[in-house]
């Protein structure tokens, strides 16, 4: 998969306090997606895998959406998540 084709869909989400807020998501791939903005808003329909990474300790698993669909929305009105423990 070629770097044009890689993604980073996620949200920013917030464990305890406003220091802390920070993006969360997953690595996605995908041939069937128009060049989208930068942190543009929508909704993705994909599966999950496993691929081997090479790193310099070694290869290693790491997981990645590849997505099958994706649909521009609007921004919530809370655009972050909220971990309630």
């Amino acid at each position: 998969m070629t770097p044009h084709k890689c993604y980073a869909f996620g949200r920013c989400g917030m464990t305890c306090c406003t220091d802390d807020i920070s993006f969360m998501g997953f690595v996605c791939v995908g041939d069937n997606l128009e060049r989208t903005k930068e942190q543009c808003w929508g909704e993705i329909v994909g599966h999950l895998e496993y691929i081997k990474v090479k790193t310099k300790e070694g290869t290693k698993e790491q997981i990645r959406m590849v997505i099958e669909s994706f649909k521009p929305m609007k921004m919530p009105e809370d655009n972050l998540v909220y971990m309630n423990y």
